[in-house]
C-alpha cells in the first residue's frame, strides 16, 4: 500500500517510475512504431490579476507535434538501434485522446487506460512494439501536454510567460503490455518566452497572429525535441 501511495503522488507530478527496456524484451523487437497522443491543439492561456481577467484559447499545431515527435525518435533510434525498422503509425488520434482523458482508476500511469488498444494497433500494423508519447500534468506549469502560459502583474501588460511540453513515454508490445516506461522529472518542462521580442500584448486574441504564434510554436517544438530525446534515453534508447 505504501508503494502504491508513493507512485500515485509521483503521478500527480509527472507519471510513475522509469522502467528500462530489458535485454529479453529488446531481443523480441525489430519493428517499432512511434505514436503521439499529444493534442495538436496547444493550450494558450493568460492568467490575469483575477479570474475575470483570465483568457484561454488554442494554438493549432496542425500535425507539427506528431511530426516533431516522430522526427526526433526516428533519428535517435537510427543511431542507437540501427537494426530496428521505425515506422510512423496512422491511427485515430482524437479517439485515443478521448479514451486517455476518460475518467477511471489508474494505478501508475494514465496510459494504462489505453494500453490494450495500443497493443492492438501494434499488432494490426505488424509491429513488435509502439513507442507512445503522451501528456502528463506538471503542477509547476499548471498544464499538461504542450502549451503556452502568460502571466500578468497589471490590467494592461503581460509580465512573463513560458512554453511547456510535459510528456511521458511508454513502450507497449503487441500483448498490450508496458515493457518500458520513461517518466518522473528529468525533462525540461518549460521555457521562458521573450515577451518583448515576440511582441506579446495584453489581450490574448491580439497574440493569435502568425507573427506571434509561429514563434510560440517554435518554442514548443524545441521543448519537444529535448524531451523526446530525454525520454528515449531514460529507457536505454
Amino acid at each position: 500500500m505504501q508503494k502504491l501511495f508513493i507512485c500515485l503522488v509521483a503521478l500527480a507530478i509527472s507519471g510513475c517510475a522509469t522502467k528500462k527496456l530489458s535485454e529479453v524484451e529488446e531481443q523480441r523487437i525489430r519493428n517499432v512504431g512511434v505514436v503521439s497522443i499529444i493534442s495538436e491543439d496547444a493550450s494558450f492561456q493568460k492568467i490575469g490579476l483575477t479570474v475575470f481577467n483570465n483568457e484561454k484559447t488554442v494554438i493549432e499545431m496542425n500535425g507539427q507535434v506528431a511530426a516533431t515527435v516522430f522526427s526526433i525518435a526516428n533519428a535517435q533510434l537510427t543511431k542507437s538501434r540501427p537494426n530496428w525498422v521505425v515506422k510512423r503509425v496512422v491511427f485515430e488520434q482524437s479517439a485515443m485522446i478521448k479514451k486517455l482523458n476518460a475518467s477511471g482508476m489508474v494505478m501508475s500511469s494514465p496510459v494504462e487506460k489505453i494500453q490494450k488498444d495500443l497493443g492492438e494497433i501494434a499488432k494490426s500494423n505488424g509491429l513488435d512494439a509502439l513507442l507512445v508519447f503522451f501528456p502528463v500534468r506538471y503542477e509547476s506549469v499548471s498544464g499538461e501536454g504542450v502549451g503556452v502560459m502568460l502571466r500578468t502583474m497589471s490590467l494592461s501588460s503581460v509580465a512573463g510567460g513560458f512554453a511547456y511540453a510535459t510528456i511521458d513515454m511508454a513502450m507497449i508490445d503487441q500483448r498490450g503490455e508496458i515493457v518500458a516506461y520513461a517518466g518522473t522529472g528529468s525533462i525540461l518542462a518549460s521555457k521562458a518566452i521573450d515577451i518583448e521580442g515576440y511582441g506579446i500584448k495584453y489581450s490574448l486574441n491580439a497574440n493569435t497572429t502568425p507573427e506571434v504564434t509561429d514563434k510560440l510554436k517554435t518554442d514548443i517544438k524545441d521543448l519537444l525535441k529535448q524531451n523526446v530525446t530525454i525520454r528515449l534515453g531514460q529507457i536505454g534508447l
